[in-house]
């Protein structure tokens, strides 16, 4: 059952950046008057792709929720894990709701969305030490570690804010897909390899 979670957790973790970013291109293709960094995501959500780019958030966010399960299940015991796991559910409602309340809600969507990158982001420093500390994903870990961090301090130098969503949400799709990745090879591995046989019972003779 447990494997059985993570794997699922794991598979999800992995379809729901890829379908986001192939829903996200399709918006794009069908909008020519977005530019690459010079405008919101969010500005395809009222566009003429509306309705791919907010279906891809709403699939995406919907994926998280079993995402992060997968990754509790993955780093547990211990209350950091947990607590991370609850976050990175709410991070997935809130994506979910930015594809729901878009722009044309006005100050509902700014509340949604930056409620949704405030979440990303303690999900993510939430998760850093249980990733690290764990043998199984202690190398990955240091690495997606190390690349939010290094995009928190590039961000910080970026002066459009257009730019710097676009900077932030691909940090947030390659973390979640490198280590979905990871759990889906760790469980996969665990459930391939053959269970050790018992050693045979001893058995006296008594005189």
């Amino acid at each position: 059952m447990r494997k059985d979670i993570v794997v699922v957790g794991a598979v999800c973790g992995v379809l729901a950046p890829i379908i986001w970013f192939i829903f996200y291109l399709t918006a794009w293709s069908q909008s020519p008057w977005y530019e690459f960094g010079g405008h919101y995501l969010s500005d395809l959500g009222v566009g003429e792709g509306a309705w791919a780019f907010n279906t891809g958030a709403v699939i995406a966010g919907y994926l998280a929720i079993p995402f992060s399960i997968g990754l509790w299940v993955t780093l547990r015991p211990g209350w950091l894990p947990l607590i991370g796991s609850a976050v990175g559910i709410g991070t997935g409602i809130l994506l979910m709701c930015v594809g729901i309340f878009t722009e044309d809600y006005g100050v509902l969507h700014f509340v949604v969305s930056g409620l949704f990158f405030t979440f990303a982001a303690f999900f993510q420093i939430i998760m850093a030490w249980p990733l690290i500390k764990n043998p199984k994903t202690k190398t990955v870990g240091w690495a997606v570690t190390i690349m939010m961090f290094v995009t928190v301090l590039f961000v910080g130098t970026i002066p459009p804010m257009t730019l710097l969503e676009t900077v932030a949400v691909f940090e947030i799709l390659v973390w979640t897909l490198v280590v979905a990745a990871l759990m889906l090879f760790i469980s996969t591995r665990e459930i391939g390899r053959p269970i050790p046989a018992s050693a045979p019972e001893k058995t006296t003779i008594s005189s």
